[in-house]
């Protein structure tokens, strides 16, 4: 590795922390709709409908601009590349945080139409209509801004096809794991240390100092010309075991995994919160121990796949485990609340005991079919990108 890649590679720490912050946000943002709603469940699906959403349009735009500034920063030598990402994904960053303090002040409003249609005798369906779109427009702008980070700071560290899958896994892996320990943060010490306000606009300084240091350091890269890896493109051995990779069917493939992925996610919820309590501490243990797994199948991929070529046939094998991975855990957690009758007098009562006990147990059902999740990503990933030129449309 030159000395210029192990420099880029350093900014994973930065991936790592943002998404930190955004898992705080989202256990943040379904606390305060919880308080409108008055019922997680539908909280959760508020917040989960608008993230998803939103980073689905980020990563979308954001991976086709990212390819077209690129063919445009070839064609200027005397131009850094991976400066100019760099400082697009700072400027993502301050965004982030600047319009993540406003939401509290726009869902306010949000509250207050709800109030006015339920005074003015609205129904529960109108009612749910107003806070789920009000939050949908309230909360998008920064969810799609979370999403073009991906496809901008992937930019920076793929050098060949051939590091699509291995380099993908880390960056989505570490954002995954920093994901999850911002979901610990959120639920465990900033909402019940801070409070709701305070613990948004300690996030968003956190976006800010990430922001402001990637900047920094791009502006360093400019001084030093230091230069994102050239793309390489591939070999006719490659395109040819990867020609189906641009076709209909991974997308569609992807798609439907998920969306099963999205209803496991809520189905698992609604049925944990049966044994372990439906409190904000209770999603953000369910949303921990998810992330947790997930993030570590996605840095396992390269040691499963060693020197495999990815083949849809893999893809396969995942979603039949998936498939049966989440049967059993479903299954599990039918057997949960006769299971927790016995273990609360055994933890002899504690509050910090019985948190620990219940995340270890989310982890340990959501374990088998969350990994298998994570592995998903990187390899579909790995079986669409044809060309490099075309990396950010791909994984956009």
């Amino acid at each position: 590795m030159t000395q210029s890649r192990t420099k880029l590679v350093w900014t994973l720490v930065l991936f790592f922390f943002s998404g930190a912050t955004s898992l705080v946000y989202e256990v943040l943002w379904t606390r305060r709709l919880s308080l409108t709603f008055g019922h997680t469940v539908l909280a959760v699906s508020t917040v989960l409908t608008v993230f998803m959403s939103g980073l689905a349009l980020g990563s979308f735009l954001a991976g086709r601009w990212t390819d077209k500034e690129k063919r445009r920063l070839a064609e200027s030598p005397e131009k850094s590349s991976a400066a100019r990402f760099l400082t697009l994904y700072g400027r993502l960053e301050i965004g982030i945080g600047v319009w993540a303090v406003l939401t509290l002040l726009f869902l306010n409003g949000v509250e207050s139409v709800y109030l006015w249609a339920a005074r003015g005798g609205a129904g529960s369906t109108t009612l749910y209509a107003i806070v789920f779109f009000g939050s949908f427009l309230v909360l998008l702008p920064p969810t799609t801004a979370m999403g073009a980070t991906l496809p901008v700071f992937t930019q920076l560290l793929v050098a060949t096809k051939q590091d699509v899958g291995a380099w993908l896994s880390r960056i989505y892996g570490w954002n995954t794991l920093g994901a999850c320990l911002g979901a610990g943060l959120g639920g465990f010490l900033l909402l019940p240390n801070l409070g709701l306000r305070l613990s948004v606009c300690a996030a968003a300084f956190g976006n800010l100092a990430i922001g402001v240091f990637a900047i920094r350091f791009a502006s360093g890269l400019e001084t030093q010309n230091v230069e994102a890896p050239d793309r390489m493109e591939p070999s006719k051995d490659e395109d040819s075991r990867n020609e189906s990779g641009g076709s209909w069917l991974l997308p569609v493939v992807f798609g439907a995994s998920g969306f099963a992925a999205m209803i496991y996610q809520l189905g698992w919820t609604r049925g944990l919160v049966l044994s372990i309590g439906s409190s904000t501490y209770s999603f953000a243990t369910i949303l921990t121990a998810f992330l947790a797994s997930l993030g570590l199948g996605s840095l396992i991929y390269k040691r499963v796949m060693k020197d495999r070529h990815p083949a849809l046939m893999h893809l396969a094998y995942l979603q039949f485990g998936i498939a049966f991975f989440s049967l059993l855990t479903t299954a599990g957690i039918g057997s949960l609340p006769q299971l927790m009758v016995k273990a609360i007098p055994a933890l002899n009562y504690e509050f910090l005991k019985i948190l620990a006990f219940d995340f270890f147990l989310c982890f340990a059902l959501m374990l088998l079919p969350t990994l298998a999740m994570g592995l998903t990503f990187p390899l579909v990933t790995h079986l669409y990108t044809d060309h490099l030129s075309s990396l950010g449309k791909r994984l956009g």
